[in-house]
């Protein structure tokens, strides 16, 4: 019996928005091999790449409209960027000590993302020479329209039935690249 390779498909041939995560030459694609997942949604349905590979294997040989979003290779690989101290116990746990100063947060933070800022992205006003608040449930990366000019782009930590902005950046180049901005932090800051 031969062995059964898994099927290699174009993402030409998926309808919908494609992650891929490595190195691509400007207007390349490349191929999604082997993407499939053993994951299933509580409906039965294939999730995330799974989900990916049932769909291209139902579109096999038709041209459909496909949008792809090629992202840094970091972004796979990546260390999410830390919020908080922790130290080793001693019995294989480990022990929260304090949240990191923002603005040691802000340092880490930029190099990856001021190729996108056109005008500023800073540490909240209320939040510079402070850290990283206890008990963060959610870090919250979102675009909002300006009220006279602009998109903004805000990154909150909700906690305790609070909302505090510890980010805020500005851009003129559209709510699409405001978003590309915020979901760039989505992912170095684990939200």
């Amino acid at each position: 019996m031969e062995d059964e390779q898994p099927p290699t498909h174009s993402v030409e041939c998926f309808s919908g928005i494609v992650r891929i995560y490595g190195e691509h030459e400007p207007g390349t694609c490349g191929q999604l091999n082997n993407i499939g997942f053993e994951r299933k949604h509580s409906t039965g349905e294939m999730t995330g790449y799974g989900g990916i590979a049932s769909q291209l294997a139902k579109h096999e040989g038709q041209a459909v409209d496909v949008l792809v979003e090629v992202q840094p290779a970091d972004l796979h690989d990546r260390k999410v960027i830390e919020l908080e101290e922790w130290v080793p116990t001693g019995d294989g746990m480990l022990r929260y000590v304090q949240g990191r100063l923002m603005g040691d947060i802000m340092k880490e933070l930029w190099p990856h993302i001021h190729h996108l800022v056109d005008e500023y992205f800073n540490i909240d006003h209320e939040q510079v020479g402070k850290r990283w608040p206890k008990g963060v449930r959610w870090i919250a990366c979102y675009a909002v329209t300006g009220g006279s000019e602009g998109w903004y782009v805000h990154i909150d930590a909700i906690f305790d039935g609070q909302r505090k902005m510890m980010f805020l950046g500005k851009t003129f180049m559209g709510m699409v690249h405001a978003r590309k901005i915020a979901d760039r932090c989505a992912d170095l800051l684990g939200s």
